[in-house]
């Protein structure tokens, strides 16, 4: 995410500032302002490079829990290893929202300073919401 290696050499890494509300650069659990922008400035002069250290922001984390439940029926009367299973399947039983990492913040500003708009913004989820699956398998 930040400090990357951009594309504008001008504004490759931006300072981190010490603010009310600035502890921590990131708002987990908000897609819509993930990175706090206002935790961040502008080198001065532009050219200088940024005090943010490397890997100081960390994306969203990943909760999933997966649960499966299933039944043997033997069935000896055709034969002893004659077996209809019957399963239930349970993915993201939890229905939690995993967070995708937010846009591309390598330039959370442009060329002349001002902040970009979509920076800090999480667009999308890793893991599809809660979904069961039921199932019968036959082994013989």
């Amino acid at each position: 995410m930040l400090g990357a290696k951009s594309t504008d050499p001008n504004i490759d890494v931006p300072n981190l500032i010490a603010g009310p509300g600035c502890s921590s650069p990131v708002n987990p659990g908000n897609p819509v302002s993930y990175i706090k922008t206002q935790c961040f400035a502008v080198p001065n002069p532009i050219t200088l490079r940024g005090n943010l250290g490397r890997n100081t922001l960390i994306g969203p984390g990943l909760v999933n829990l997966d649960f499966s439940l299933f039944k043997n029926n033997y069935i000896k009367r055709i034969s002893d290893r004659f077996n209809v299973q019957f399963r239930a399947e349970l993915f993201n039983i939890l229905n939690h929202p995993n967070f995708a990492p937010p846009l591309d913040n390598r330039n959370m500003f442009d060329s002349a300073g001002s902040r970009v708009a979509n920076a800090g913004l999480i667009t999308s989820t890793q893991t599809p919401s809660g979904q069961i699956q039921f199932a019968v398998k036959v082994i013989w």
